[in-house]
Parts: structure tokens; sequence; C-alpha cells
């Protein structure tokens, strides 16, 4: 499953746009007469967190490996719903399928997937949706990349929890410090 890629691209997206927006780091970036080249590097990791984002909930097609394929995978196919449902698994299926369904639920993904249909992937004017605001495109990725952070510690793909346990924080840090105020 290659949602857990896009677990970790998740986090380390937000890490990066959270971490921009501290310490002095835009002000100083402006200051260096970067503010253009900032502005464009940040619009094209808002697309790609809104991208990876909203694939997740996209319709699966034939050969699709993103998260909803894997969730309806475990819908239909009933020797993979056994294997995953036997020894210590069936709580972590239930845990991921608790959560799935609340990721589908949530208000906020009618506003990611209208700004990735009229903003990111095509232009066009949205009609009766907001769009998202950044604190709510983050909370809504951090949200989606625990789901796939639960399906894949439910079938195996991962051992250990990815939430606290990859360096999307440090890394961010790193990237930016040379911007830093301090």
């Amino acid at each position: 499953m290659l949602a857990l890629n896009d677990a970790l691209q998740i986090y380390a997206l937000v890490a990066l746009l959270r971490r921009q927006n501290a310490n002095g780091i835009n002000s100083r970036l402006s200051k260096a007469g970067a503010a253009t080249a900032t502005a464009a590097a940040q619009n094209a990791m808002i697309a790609y967190l809104v991208t990876l984002v909203a694939r997740a909930y996209a319709e699966p097609k034939q050969g699709d490996l993103h998260l909803r394929a894997g969730a309806e995978m475990l819908k239909v196919d009933k020797t993979s719903r056994e294997i995953f449902d036997s020894g210590n698994k069936p709580k972590k299926v239930a845990d991921f399928e608790e959560h799935w369904a609340k990721c589908r639920a949530d208000h906020r993904l009618a506003k990611i997937k209208s700004f990735r249909d009229k903003q990111t992937a095509h232009l066009g004017i949205a009609e009766n949706v907001l769009e998202p605001e950044y604190r709510e495109l983050f909370e809504f990725g951090e949200a989606t990349a625990q789901a796939m952070e639960f399906l894949a510690l439910a079938t195996g793909v991962a051992v250990n929890p990815i939430a606290g346990n990859n360096d999307a924080i440090a890394s961010a840090e790193a990237f930016w410090k040379p911007w830093t105020t301090d």
C-alpha cells in the first residue's frame, strides 16, 4: 500500500508549512527579496498536500493504490478480510474502519475536495463550498495520514506507528533554520 508513503509526505508538508509561519521566517525571506519565490514554493507545497489528501478519498479505479482503494478491498475481498481479521489484527482493522468513517464524514473533506477540483487540479469557481483554512487543511491532512497509518498497521505494511516516529518536524526545522530569527 503506497498510502503509507503519502502519510509520511503529509506529515512532512504540514510540518514544513507550519514551521514557515514561525520564528520570523516569512519576514526574513521577504527582507532577503525572496517573497515571490517563497509564495511559489508555499503554493506548490499546499497544492501537493491537497492532492495527497484528496486522492485518498477518490473513487477507486482498477489498479489504484490509494487509501480508499485499500478500504474498499477490505469490504469486498473476503480472503483479505479473513486474513486481517485473524490473530491480533481485528482490533486494528476496527480502529482503521472507525477512524476512516469519521474522516469520510468530516465536513472539511468537501472543502478540500472543492479546493482540489477548482484551484489545484482545475481552475474554476467553487460553488456553495468555502475554501478550507490552513488550519483545517493541516488538521484534516493529519487525520487522513492517521487513517493511512491505521490501515498500514492493520494490514502489516507497517509495524510501528509513524505519527511521532518520523523526522518531519526535525527536518522542517532544519530546512527553515537559515531563515529563523532565534
